[in-house]
């Protein structure tokens, strides 16, 4: 899990009538209050897949779940995994399902009418699937801020249709007005996080310490990823070195490893195994204390 899949499912959790509200937005213009929500089990069935962020809400007399999907930039492939999403939301809570795709950055976005997937056979309209979507540049950041809702404070800086160190100086110093320490600290983290989509980092740490950040959840999950991640490739690369092509399967099995000893066991195994069937066999043992 990447950093900004880290910290859009830990702020959409944590903060969740923050982010109901732009993701309403896309489709109904000017939200005003929500009338009831509660979050739902994020892990949709069949083949185990956990979204972005999934709830139950109220609004203007319906009562829908409410899929939003945080992008970082444009996905070719995004109107069928959409659709998958949709489905198993469906199946799952046998409600209807809003489906929007909140775009935080431009890059590769074709413009309107991807969002669409629509298919006729045999003169038969079989389906028709349309997702919203919150394209952040589109946004007006004075707005966001002006409304003092410190949980979007990360996504402001992505707001506008040109990057602006203004904008970027004045969500900074917002976040540092917030009284408690932890909820300081992980809006520096999602300013630090989003903002290096858009920003340099030699700007974003002229602005936010790693101190500063140092008391996040978020923050700290990240960091163990990063770890993680390198001991990863660590493992990849020795058994590289020694055996060649490393098959997909083993790198797949190696993304779901989180727990940081295990890597190093796994590391010292990639060193000393026999071959690459002897490295899968000890992996599988290995993963499964």
């Amino acid at each position: 899990m990447g950093r900004y899949d880290i910290t859009v499912k830990y702020f959409a959790t944590k903060y969740p009538h923050a982010y109901i509200r732009p993701a309403l937005g896309a489709v109904r213009g000017q939200v005003q209050a929500v009338s009831a929500f509660r979050l739902l089990d994020k892990k949709l069935p069949e083949v185990e897949l956990e979204v972005d962020f999934l709830a139950e809400v109220t609004y203007a007399g319906e009562t829908f779940v409410l899929r939003p999907d945080f992008q970082t930039r444009y996905d070719a492939d995004m109107r069928e995994r959409m659709l998958d999403y949709r489905v198993r939301a469906r199946r799952a809570y046998g409600k209807p399902v809003l489906s929007v795709v909140i775009w935080l950055t431009a890059e590769g976005y074709p413009g309107a009418g991807h969002n669409r997937l629509e298919e006729v056979v045999c003169g038969q309209r079989q389906l028709v699937f349309e997702f919203a979507e919150v394209r952040l540049w589109e946004l007006e950041p004075a707005e966001y801020l002006a409304a003092g809702e410190r949980a979007l404070l990360p996504l402001v800086p992505l707001m506008g249709r040109q990057p602006s160190v203004e904008v970027l100086t004045q969500a900074v110093t917002a976040a540092a007005a917030t009284p408690d320490a932890v909820e300081r600290a992980d809006l520096y983290t999602g300013l630090w996080v989003f903002g290096g989509l858009r920003y340099s980092r030699e700007l974003l740490r002229s602005l936010i310490r790693r101190e500063a950040m140092k008391e996040s959840p978020t923050y700290r999950e990240i960091l163990e990823e990063g770890a993680a991640q390198s001991r990863r490739d660590d493992i990849v690369d020795a058994l590289n070195i020694r055996f060649g092509e490393v098959p997909p399967d083993i790198t797949r099995e190696l993304a779901e490893v989180a727990d940081l000893e295990t890597l190093r066991h796994l590391h010292r195994l990639a060193v000393r195994c026999e071959s690459l069937a002897d490295f899968r066999a000890q992996m599988a043992s290995a993963a499964a204390v």
